[in-house]
């Protein structure tokens, strides 16, 4: 009999015990290890080029991953530019795993001020300046200009930094921060 007694003790406090680990260990929404707002996933990039002095002539490039971390690669498709051109650049970043798909260029836009896009040309005859800024005056990338030169071609990785100290070099990301977006388009010149 107090075998059973004790064995029903036993087993009750380690109920308990349990329990509390449980509950211990359950996610909680004040902790700063797990904060309440998740960053927003970017699932798409779009970079738009019009040419300066033909407005019809429009060239895009797209990158876009829907599952992320998943098996299948993003699908890239880069830019084939004319030379000795100049174009105005603007770009959209979009999060289609939602319903309806969410226009983060309007978050950007927003918090302009925590911002950055960088543009890093390598191999190509391309050239890309700021076009915007937020309300410090600093720039922000959302809007760019391009410039061609001779038939060439190469990549363009684009960085978005989110909380980063802000520079005016395009092609040199800050180093501090939070990286949201690092990809790249192959670019053609011809």
């Amino acid at each position: 009999m107090q075998n059973k007694k004790f064995n029903s003790l036993f087993l009750i406090r380690a109920a308990l015990v349990v329990s509390f680990f449980v509950v211990g260990c359950s996610k909680d929404p004040a902790n700063p290890s797990n904060p309440g707002n998740e960053s927003e996933t970017i699932t798409t990039f779009k970079l738009r080029f019009v040419q300066e002095d033909d407005t019809t002539r429009v060239f895009e490039a797209q990158w876009r991953d829907l599952d992320g971390q998943g098996p299948n690669p993003p699908t890239i498709s880069g830019f084939s530019l004319p030379a000795n051109k100049s174009f105005k650049g603007t770009v959209k970043v979009l999060d289609e795993t939602k319903n309806p798909v969410v226009d983060l260029t309007e978050e950007i836009e927003k918090e302009a001020e925590a911002h950055q896009f960088f543009y890093i040309v390598s191999g190509a005859n391309l050239t890309i300046e700021y076009d915007d800024e937020d309300s410090n005056g600093k720039p922000i990338g959302l809007e760019i200009m391009a410039t061609t030169a001779g038939s060439s071609s190469g990549t363009l990785r684009v960085i978005l930094k989110h909380e980063a100290t802000k520079n005016t070099t395009i092609s040199v990301p800050s180093t501090d921060g939070d990286t949201d977006l690092d990809i790249v388009l192959p670019v053609r010149i011809q």
